[in-house]
């Protein structure tokens, strides 16, 4: 069970690698749009909520927030186990078996409203907050109604936003990296090796805009920025000359890019922190905002930095200070064996009932 499948982001892909390993599983979700999130997902394994019939719906599932938890309580499963994987509302399906909650976060909507609708209208805000205790009512009552569900969480982070929402316990099980180091590498034309790099989205969250404005203060260094998002021109027109932005990437594209950067950058507010593993899956230290997820990701003066603002100026010296720092290769990549998809698989099926090989989920 998932939110829904109309982006292309890390919780996807974990999905997207989960439904490969476990390969009689059925997903089920409120909208699936092919075109909007990653490729390999199998239409014939997938059942939507009557809702995705609707194109336009699902362009603009944002709009029906209101509504999500009592539609996603309308599906049904009726397997022995049921994971539900949940950044807000698939904790809310019914299932006839056991039901296993998979915490990417709780509905950050409901409960870290800011950030996820800043670019909502005014009135689309008002009318949201004025709906919160009802609708937060309408989250907690499955968690207060199916007391035997097992709970997990992708970070630290989330499990205690989890007790702070809902009063539970859950259980830290990092998501696995699904980027495969030993696959094909393809060398961007003209970029010389050596710089800095972020890989993100372009949204106002991920905090990309205090890396340009860092490397104003760095003229003799580099930063690449790979990633598409509706800041994406607003960035390019501001962007100093050391600062290239390539938009979207292919996965041969990324290894080379992680393989060939002096760190990565990751100053997002995660709530896991998926990047700095892949680029320790390459030898790369990262430099990441001390918040969240990346307190799980990376080890202090062992695979990064941490920074402890969002103040360029600072952020500038901590990329200065790697740059001085003598890393040490295969200690970094040593740290990623923490995320393979075999770990994740080893401690996520004891909790399905099931061993690590490929039976149904």
């Amino acid at each position: 069970m998932a939110d829904h499948l109309v982006q292309r982001g890390g919780a996807e892909r974990v999905l997207l690698a989960l439904l490969e390993h476990y390969q009689q599983a059925q997903l089920h979700t409120t909208f699936f749009e092919p075109r909007a999130t990653h490729s390999g997902f199998d239409p014939e394994r997938i059942t939507t909520s009557p809702l995705n019939a609707f194109g336009a719906l699902r362009h603009r599932h944002r709009h029906l927030l209101p509504v999500f938890p009592a539609l996603a309580r309308s599906m049904h499963t009726s397997t022995d186990v049921t994971l539900c994987m949940s950044a807000g509302w698939s904790h809310c399906a019914r299932v006839e078996g056991r039901k296993v909650v998979y915490w990417f976060s709780p509905a950050r909507w409901l409960y870290d409203p800011s950030p996820y609708l800043a670019g909502m209208s005014s009135t689309t805000r008002v009318g949201l907050a004025a709906l919160a205790p009802a609708m937060k009512a309408l989250d907690k009552r499955p968690i207060r109604h199916d007391p035997d569900t097992t709970h997990l969480a992708i970070s630290t982070h989330i499990a205690q936003r989890v007790r702070r929402s809902y009063g539970i316990d859950a259980e830290v099980i990092g998501a696995p990296t699904t980027l495969d180091e030993c696959g094909p590498s393809q060398a961007i034309h003209g970029l010389e090796p050596g710089f800095h790099l972020v890989v993100s989205r372009l949204i106002s969250y991920k905090n990309v805009e205090v890396a340009v404005d860092a490397f104003r203060r760095l003229p003799n260094e580099r930063l690449v920025i790979a990633g598409t998002g509706p800041e994406f021109d607003r960035l390019k027109a501001i962007a100093p000359p050391n600062v290239e932005l390539l938009g979207s990437v292919t996965e041969a594209e990324l290894r080379w890019l992680y393989a060939e950067a002096a760190s990565l950058v990751a100053i997002s507010y995660e709530d896991f922190g998926l990047t700095p593993i892949e680029a320790s899956l390459f030898g790369t230290p990262s430099i990441v905002l001390r918040y969240g997820g990346y307190l799980d990701t990376v080890t202090e003066m062992a695979t990064g930095l941490f920074v402890d603002d969002l103040n360029p100026q600072t952020l500038a010296r901590t990329i200065e200070a790697g740059t001085a720092t003598d890393w040490d290769e295969r200690l970094i990549q040593k740290s990623a064996l923490e995320f393979t998809m075999e770990n994740f698989v080893r401690r996520l099926g004891p909790h399905l009932g099931i061993g690590s090989d490929r039976e149904t989920a």
